[in-house]
């Protein structure tokens, strides 16, 4: 295939094409192999490309006879239809990557179970709010609010998890000096229940040879 033209054609009404090839530079793909073009282009402001819907577009490869000489247009190739090309304003485009921050976290829960303290539920509870008045806000292309919303979501949540982290280190330091505390009554105690093993070791000693000095030949009398 002697490529001589990629042109994307976008529902706006605008043509981009490759720099790379052209009649005069033909680029030839072997059978059985493949080339990957690059078409470069500036999106247009939403005037022209709307941020409110979703666009549609085709590509065109031109395939001619040969890559020197004169050249003749083959007309075997059909355009290739697509659809979802997005185009962001730029307060839009931060509700999106703010929105993709929140995806981050599990909102599965009403109150999840994970969460230690009560501050940390109920910044849960807030953020959970502020997300889902920013997604009614997005889906009414109001980007700005959406944006806002989103942002004070992922404060509190950001928030939740650090109190709760704290929360937990707080709680494992106290757990450590109780354990700590612990162990030397525990030491002590071992010690005592030693001495006092000891104690009816030597008890017992003297008790042992007590008996053998009492236990002599008895005296026959005369």
């Amino acid at each position: 295939m002697n490529v001589s033209a990629v042109i994307v054609s976008f529902d706006w009404g605008v043509n981009y094409t490759s720099t790379e090839v052209n009649l005069t530079s033909v680029f030839a793909i072997k059978p059985g192999e493949a080339h990957m073009f690059t078409v470069s282009f500036t999106v247009p402001s939403t005037t022209v490309a709307s941020n409110l819907v979703t666009h549609k577009y085709k590509i065109y490869v031109d395939d001619v006879n040969a890559t020197t000489g004169a050249k003749k247009l083959l007309y075997n190739n059909w355009p290739l239809d697509l659809s979802n090309f997005v185009v962001f304003s730029s307060t839009q485009a931060d509700a999106k990557e703010i929105e993709r921050e929140l995806d981050k976290y599990d909102w599965g829960y009403t109150i999840p179970y994970y969460f230690y303290s009560g501050e940390a539920r109920e910044l849960y509870i807030l953020a959970k709010g502020a997300k889902t008045q920013g997604y009614n806000a997005y889906v009414k292309g109001d980007f700005a609010t959406a944006a806002s919303r989103y942002h004070e979501a992922l404060d509190k949540i950001e928030i939740a998890w650090a109190n709760e982290t704290t929360m937990y280190s707080g709680f494992e330091k106290s757990l450590k000096a109780l354990v700590d505390s612990g162990q030397g009554v525990l030491n002590m105690v071992g010690y005592g229940y030693t001495l006092f093993g000891i104690g009816f070791i030597f008890m017992g000693i003297g008790v042992l040879v007590y008996l053998v000095r009492k236990s002599g030949t008895p005296k026959v009398s005369t």
